[in-house]
């Protein structure tokens, strides 16, 4: 504590502003987070036009505090990604088209990607444990309003967002969302584990990544199961293997069995949860004879019959007919390429038999959004999020900081199947938020290693 009260006494005064630029976003992503913020609309207004300020004054203090070239390059496509998202407005404005909303997608380049390189915190850290805590929060609130429902003691005005949708929980506006928070949630935790050396809190921790495993397990999120899975594994390999390789065939068989466990476990989890809500419904249509009474209880069948036709696990949940609408719609609307759409659904739906809002691929998102360029830029981000986290992965001198690389990695691969990670709708930023800042922090890792 005092040797971090004497850093922030020597940190310049245009450093502490960005801090405070940092905090400001952590409060107002909290607020949105909040199921009551969301119910009154209030938390859409504040991330659509307010996010940006602070977002921007942060960029501002960046280039006042000076650019320095050692670990530039997350710096360098921040730039230029904000500058084509300034050129996409215009020509939006020229076409007469929908513009971007403004305050995500600015917090992304001008805040979250460059945080580390421009704070110069890569070992202080103070920005990653800042949004650290905001996403460690996040979890325990997912998990503390899905026990309440479990057990039936919601209260009244939280009805509204957290549900059973279905037989899947629903929070954050899709279960899927929610599925993917946990997995950073338990990524952290996981990080936090594996750094103290003591024995109590990492049990505290290892019940904690458990009962944050069994509601994503109620989600039926299957590919943040499968990552969070992944996760979990691999930080145990990397804690096992530590610094040195003679260990990694024990590594790998306990990593393994743990996934497989893990894994085994959830489907059962949800099978008995499913089966106890059929059974639910079916006491339910028993009970009440109204006409009204039935149609609320016959949703859940049509949601879960629903769910069933989509499962076809070659298909992704239906995402490759999506993927290949999108890529179709590219040829046969080539100036999307260009400056984007504003309205992905009616460029999908000519060739679909069933409604998309967003293309479900980042990549293929961000062209829709911002065109070839913004696909070259994203492109950049990947490999720097590839090369950071293998650089620390293979030298694992930190555990926090692997276990961070994993939590990139595996809200990548969770990220493949939906929109977000380059740009995001409103209900996605959050994620979108974790993953840019993950990748300048393992980016300035691999900096400092090389010093």
């Amino acid at each position: 504590m005092n040797e971090t009260l004497k850093s922030w006494k020597r940190e310049p005064l245009v450093g502490k502003w960005q801090y405070f630029c940092l905090l400001v976003v952590a409060v107002v992503e909290l607020v949105y987070m909040s199921p009551q913020a969301q119910k009154n609309g209030l938390a859409w207004v504040a991330v659509d036009y307010f996010l940006e300020i602070p977002a921007m004054a942060f960029l501002l203090l960046t280039i006042a505090r000076g650019i320095r070239r050692q670990g530039w390059s997350t710096m360098l496509v921040s730039l230029v990604m904000l500058l084509w998202i300034a050129l996409v407005q215009v020509m939006r404005v020229i076409r007469g088209l929908e513009q971007i909303n403004p305050g995500e997608i600015t917090c992304f380049y001008a805040l979250a990607l460059p945080l580390a390189f421009a704070m110069d915190d890569g070992e202080r850290q103070w920005g990653l444990k800042t949004l650290a805590l905001v996403y460690l929060l996040e979890g325990l609130r997912l998990c503390l309003l899905a026990g309440a429902l479990y057990f039936g003691i919601l209260p009244e005005g939280y009805r509204a967002s957290v549900l059973w949708d279905g037989a899947r929980l629903l929070e954050m506006f899709h279960p899927t969302n929610c599925s993917a928070l946990l997995l950073i949630s338990i990524g952290l935790c996981l990080g936090l584990c594996l750094k103290t050396n003591k024995r109590w809190l990492q049990g505290v921790l290892i019940v904690w990544i458990l009962i944050q495993f069994g509601v994503q397990t109620l989600t039926n999120g299957r590919t943040g199961t499968v990552f969070t899975c992944l996760l979990i594994g691999a930080a145990l390999f990397c804690g096992i293997r530590k610094t040195g390789w003679k260990r990694a065939p024990l590594a790998l068989a306990a990593g393994i069995v743990v996934m497989a466990v893990l894994f085994l476990g959830s489907q059962k989890l949800f099978s008995a949860h499913q089966k106890q809500m059929t059974q639910s419904v079916q006491q339910t249509q028993s009970a009440e004879e109204s006409g009204q009474a039935q149609e609320q209880v016959q949703q859940p069948q049509q949601i879960n019959a629903q769910r069933s036709f989509l499962q076809d696990m070659f298909s992704f949940n239906g995402r490759t007919a999506i993927w290949k609408a999108a890529v179709k719609g590219l040829a046969e609307n080539p100036k999307i390429m260009v400056c984007g759409t504003d309205n992905v659904m009616e460029v999908l739906a000519p060739n679909m038999t069933f409604n998309a809002l967003h293309t479900h691929n980042p990549f293929l998102e961000v062209i829709y959004v911002l065109g070839i360029p913004g696909l070259v830029l994203a492109l950049l981000i990947t490999a720097l999020a590839f090369r950071g986290a293998f650089i620390i992965l293979w030298r694992n001198t930190d555990l926090w900081k692997s276990a961070v690389a994993l939590s990139v990695l595996c809200l990548f691969g969770c990220g493949l199947l939906e929109p977000y990670l380059f740009v995001a709708k409103n209900n996605q930023h959050y994620l979108s938020i974790f993953f840019l800042t993950g990748v300048g922090y393992l980016h300035q890792w691999t900096i400092g290693k090389q010093k």
